[in-house]
């Protein structure tokens, strides 16, 4: 438990989720409006194209092939994780409108709605 808090303030933080239950594929609802994204991506290591592409290269002379390669490493994770929600519900708008409600109804630490959830213009 959070020292210094309420116990209805306690409930509160435990009871928040991003997530709705389900049996269906799952589906992501993401609040893409702002500067700051939900999801980041990290480009660890440069893009590096190499090409077989010479006509005396064995390969090439032997098999009539042309090589061509890229090497990278990136990594992708959530950022935000209340700008974005998840469901194994089935996507429908029964199952979708709530998913914004969710994220609407999402609330800082001092009570007051955030400034950092999805509005109506971007669903």
């Amino acid at each position: 438990m959070v020292t210094g808090t309420s116990i209805a303030d306690q409930r509160y933080r435990r009871r928040l989720s991003n997530v709705q239950s389900g049996t269906a594929p799952v589906w992501y609802l993401f609040d893409a409006s702002r500067a700051i994204k939900p999801i980041v991506r990290q480009e660890r290591e440069n893009y590096d194209s190499q090409a077989v592409i010479a006509p005396n290269d064995p390969h090439v002379s032997m098999t009539d092939q042309y090589l061509y390669d890229v090497r990278t490493r990136v990594d992708a994770g959530f950022e935000l994780w209340h700008l974005a929600h998840a469901s194994k519900a089935k996507l429908t708008e029964v199952n979708y409108d709530p998913a914004g409600v969710a994220m609407q109804m999402l609330r800082g630490d001092n009570k007051r709605g955030s400034d950092l959830m999805i509005d109506d213009e971007h669903q």
